[in-house]
């Protein structure tokens, strides 16, 4: 039984396969059916004029003989040819452009033939009647326009192997028979003209199968490449589909990161407000919780990564480019960075120009702060000794300035064959992992920094250049277009840290709005471990009755976007109408999508998109209370 299955399993396969065979035989054959009425009525024009300008010819030539009622069927046979083939011309001009029916196809071959008939009967009506009267020079000359005629047929019939056979039939067997009337030289004159026949066969057979061969290799050419388009762009739907996946997931992926975040901030300010003491098992616990939050922070760098690297892709990050000062963002990036490097036992120099407080560079402010973060933290994971070197310099050319922003380590050096491939994504050079082994750096990444600073650079309208030496260092550097403003920044230049930046919480009214309990509760401790007064709702609803309680009126709003059937928008639309545009709110939010971040600028309001790191908050809650005050 089993053998009996397998052979109808066989036959059915095979009959499978003669299906999907006579399926693409019949394509194929309708493509070279159709390629040959195309080219067939392209060339056209040339049968009709040469065969009306022969008939002519030997009509005006012959007519002097008086053979009035041979000539006359002799012009007859070429007018019916050379109008029936001006019919096809103008019949068919533009029907086979864009395809046509088969039956449209054999219709047109047909009267292809037919016509080919004719003409090869114009001249094998020539050979029987008026040949034999013509002189011997009119009569080579006959010879030879029939001669050319048939191997003119070539171009015009031989891609249709019966129009070409019809035409060399009808024209050259009267001349055989005539040729056979002289005793003399009949038997010469038939072999050369059986030769001709013979040889120009073979060109219009030869002719023919090359036709037949260059139309389905263009056939075969024009599906494979129609099966490319489709894999690229099946290969192109399939990558937005993960850049959409990515933003539009990233909200649900965030919102337990973040609130793993603030828990471990809560958990961790509790602990250094306990005194040290050794015999205290807080300090134990202390130090797995730096551990942990210290792992928290890393995974939340590689999700920021991956968002950001899916925001390119999906083309939704775009610049917004401005004059803007630098010198609180760089004495920012100083105060961090240099205890950064501290820690791992390096230098930290900040190298600045004079009239730093007075430059104004077009940037756009938070592209630029992470392609400095980018490279200052790529310098310091993968630096064992020495230092790290942030420097700024004017650079001055005729009719314009810039300003060039230096990033250089004491670190292992670039390969040169990887200096380009750095800056692919997901790509980690051979001298960094084995720097990183060596220092046994616990600072993991995905190889998507320097791939995000290239693309974040191109945004800004500059591009990276690195100039690196083996076993002595790395620069990466770029420019921006600067310009000097007479009005001295005014902001703070000091350092701030986190501890003098937060006295503003103390006794701050802060409403804090999301329908997500772990992130509420969390966010709300975060506040209240810094002597915030913390209003917490979950909607609308209970933000306005939450107010009614308290009987005050918060210091600023932290909503997130998406609550429960409403949206975070809409609140803070409500809460500027009532008590003022002026009213610091704050939107949290996952969502990139290209959409949304235009309803974000459009509304004119203040976005941090989770996960966020409780100084990152913070910082931000801080400075939106202090433009408040002033």
């Amino acid at each position: 039984m089993l053998p009996q299955i397998r052979t109808q399993d066989l036959l059915l396969q095979n009959q499978s396969m003669r299906l999907v065979e006579q399926s693409l035989d019949e394509q194929n054959w309708h493509a070279v059916q159709l390629a040959k009425v195309r080219y067939l009525q392209s060339v056209l024009p040339t049968p009709i004029v040469g065969t009306a300008g022969v008939v002519l010819m030997f009509y005006f030539l012959v007519n002097s003989m008086q053979r009035d009622a041979q000539m006359l069927i002799w012009l007859g046979l070429g007018a019916v040819t050379s109008a029936w083939r001006g019919f096809l011309l103008f019949r068919y001009k533009n029907i086979f452009e864009s395809g046509a029916t088969e039956r449209e196809i054999n219709s047109y071959l047909n009267q292809t033939t037919l016509t080919a008939i004719i003409a090869g009967m114009t001249f094998g009506w020539g050979w029987l009647t008026f040949y034999e009267h013509l002189s011997p020079e009119i009569q080579m000359g006959f010879l030879f326009t029939n001669i050319v005629m048939l191997f003119g047929g070539l171009y015009a019939y031989s891609p249709h192997l019966p129009a070409y056979a019809s035409f060399s039939l009808f024209s050259l067997g009267p001349a055989l028979w005539q040729v056979q009337q002289n005793t003399t030289l009949w038997l010469a004159q038939s072999v050369g003209i059986s030769l001709v026949a013979f040889v120009s066969q073979m060109f219009a057979y030869r002719w023919a199968q090359n036709f037949r061969h260059n139309v389905l290799l263009q056939e075969k050419n024009a599906r494979l490449l129609g099966e490319l388009t489709i894999k690229k762009e099946q290969a192109e739907k399939a990558t937005r589909a993960k850049s959409r996946f990515l933003a539009s997931v990233s909200h649900d992926l965030r919102q337990p990161l973040h609130a793993i975040n603030l828990y471990l901030a809560v958990l961790k300010r509790a602990l250094d407000q306990t005194p040290p003491n050794v015999s205290n098992p807080n300090e134990a616990t202390a130090i797995s919780l730096d551990n942990l939050q210290d792992s928290a922070t890393q995974l939340t760098r590689m999700f920021e990564a991956l968002i950001d690297i899916s925001k390119l892709d999906a083309g939704t990050t775009q610049a917004n480019l401005n004059p803007i000062k630098i010198s609180s963002m760089v004495n920012q990036l100083y105060q961090e960075y240099s205890q950064l490097a501290t820690q791992r036992g390096l230098m930290f120099d900040n190298r600045l120009p004079d009239q730093i407080d007075t430059i104004e560079v077009f940037a756009d402010a938070i592209m630029l702060e992470r392609v400095l973060r980018n490279l200052l933290t790529n310098a310091i994971s993968h630096t064992q000794k020495g230092g790290v070197r942030m420097r700024l310099r004017v650079m001055t050319s005729p009719g314009s300035k810039s300003l060039e922003f230096r990033v250089v380590d004491t670190g292992p050096g670039i390969q040169p064959s990887e200096r380009t491939r750095i800056f692919e994504e997901f790509y980690q050079s051979e001298s960094t992992r084995v720097s990183s082994l060596k220092t046994h750096n616990t600072v993991r990444n995905l190889g998507l920094g320097l791939a995000i600073s290239s693309r974040l650079a191109e945004l800004l309208k500059t591009q990276i250049k690195l100039h690196s030496y083996l076993r002595k260092g790395s620069c990466f550097s770029f420019q921006l277009a600067m310009q000097y403003t007479s009005v001295v920044n005014t902001e703070r230049q000091q350092d701030e840290s986190i501890t003098t930046l937060t006295a503003c919480l103390t006794q701050a009214c802060i409403a804090v709005i999301d329908d997500e309990p772990n992130i509420l509760h969390a966010t709300s401790q975060l506040f209240e471990s810094y002597g915030a007064i913390v209003l917490s709702a979950a909607s609308t609803h209970q933000t306005w009755q939450a107010i009614q309680e308290l009987g005050k009126v918060p210091d600023i709003f932290l909503i997130d976007h998406r609550l429960r059937n409403e949206s975070g928008l809409t609140l803070i639309k409500a809460i500027r109408e009532k008590y003022g545009p002026s009213k610091p709110c704050i939107l949290v939010t996952g969502d990139t999508s290209a959409d949304q971040v235009a309803d974000f600028d459009k509304a004119g309001v203040t976005v941090i998109y989770k996960p966020l790191t409780d100084a990152t908050l913070i910082n931000i809650v801080c400075k939106e209370l202090s433009h408040a005050k002033h």
